[in-house]
């Protein structure tokens, strides 16, 4: 778990505060105690706290940018695929100074565009990744939005972080009546999208923003649970004994658990006693 925030504004010739960038940052030390860092620019800035799995050493730390220092990215999560989508760019000349999932990340954004990398990954997160030629920003979610990831745009400037109290500083709370008493009346939390407070909503999962410069919002779902359904796959699964679905299954959970374990640190697991916990942990 990390912690990140950004903003950008239409006007290039504004740069944010330095000192409300560590405020922002501040407010995030809970999720990355290991390094808190901030860029300001023409235009933009981002701040990011930091907590290490994959490659530990500082060259990983963020906001990290290419060897261009064209792009730069703030990223929150993992990327379990990580080491195929960088065995695909390797292949193709691209170099890499890191071995972290960041760095990665970052290449395959750039050699690829978010909308051929967004369907491929595999892992839970939360970006923003800015091209300070064309004064782009993209800001993207993952499938079932396991990592946080609010946004406030007014045309102006376009502010994100993973949690709503980084925009504290740039930002006054104006309570949304409406969703309080949605709640209130026990019609659940905030419906999709919206948050508590007004203007400030919630990146849906599965799907991404594309800021341009003129302060425009392109917005875009990369995945929907409908992509799931392989009516090919459910004929073949009808055609399987119980004990192959069962003996498929372990496979897959196997093979799902394999590829989160490649932290460069020690990690734990959470045992609850349910029986899923149980199972991910004894495998």
């Amino acid at each position: 778990m990390c912690g990140i925030f950004g903003i950008a504004y239409r006007d290039a010739g504004l740069s944010p505060d330095e000192a409300r960038l560590t405020e922002s940052a501040k407010s995030l030390d809970h999720r990355g105690p290991d390094d808190r860092s901030i860029y300001a620019g023409a235009g933009f800035g981002f701040a990011h706290t930091r907590l290490s799995f994959v490659d530990i050493d500082a060259r990983s730390d963020q906001p990290f940018w290419d060897e261009s220092r064209r792009y730069v990215i703030v990223f929150n999560g993992e990327i379990y695929n990580f080491r195929e989508l960088k065995a695909d760019l390797e292949n193709r000349g691209v170099k890499f100074r890191t071995t972290s999932d960041t760095e990665v990340l970052l290449l395959a954004l750039i050699h690829d565009g978010a909308e051929s990398v967004l369907p491929r990954l595999e892992g839970m997160f939360g970006f923003g990744f800015y091209d300070t030629q064309t004064r782009t920003l993209v800001v993207a979610r993952d499938r079932f939005g396991m990592k946080p990831l609010y946004y406030f745009g007014d045309g102006e400037r376009f502010m994100f972080g993973s949690e709503i109290k980084s925009m504290r500083p740039w930002q006054d709370f104006d309570l949304d009546r409406f969703t309080v008493a949605s709640y209130i009346l026990k019609h659940g939390g905030p419906i999709k999208g919206f948050t508590f407070y007004q203007g400030i909503k919630a990146l849906t999962p599965g799907s991404m923003i594309r800021i341009g410069p003129d302060g425009r919002e392109e917005h875009r779902d990369f995945f929907t649970l409908n992509d799931f359904l392989d009516v090919d796959h459910m004929h073949a699964l009808e055609q399987m004994s119980a004990n192959e679905i069962v003996d498929l299954m372990d496979a897959k959970l196997s093979e799902s658990v394999s590829k989160h374990m490649f932290a460069d640190v020690p990690v734990g697991a959470f045992c609850s006693g349910g029986v899923d916990s149980s199972l991910l942990m004894a495998m």
